[in-house]
């Protein structure tokens, strides 16, 4: 079983739901969020299984990073929120 290092990330959570967060570049513009927070609003999650990344890159002119997220959504109770 493998166990999470990073402290946003939750196995003990289903993997129902998928967000996807992208950004390119070329050369020096950049474009797009790949945040883990933009996947997981693109998603509709708000707990998180597991988050991969998917990077594309063509000789340092291109580059592509898509960020992918695993999660359910939750309800939060108003009195655990800070």
């Amino acid at each position: 079983d493998h166990v999470a290092s990073d402290p946003v990330v939750d196995n003990s959570v289903k993997p129902a739901k998928k967000g996807i967060a992208s950004s390119k570049a070329i050369l020096l513009f950049n474009t797009g969020d790949a945040s883990i927070g933009t996947a997981m609003r693109e998603g509709g999650i708000s707990k998180i299984h597991r988050v991969d990344y998917d990077v594309t890159n063509i000789l340092f002119l291109y580059n592509e990073i898509k960020t992918i997220v695993y999660g359910e959504w939750r309800i939060i109770p108003r009195y655990a929120r800070s």
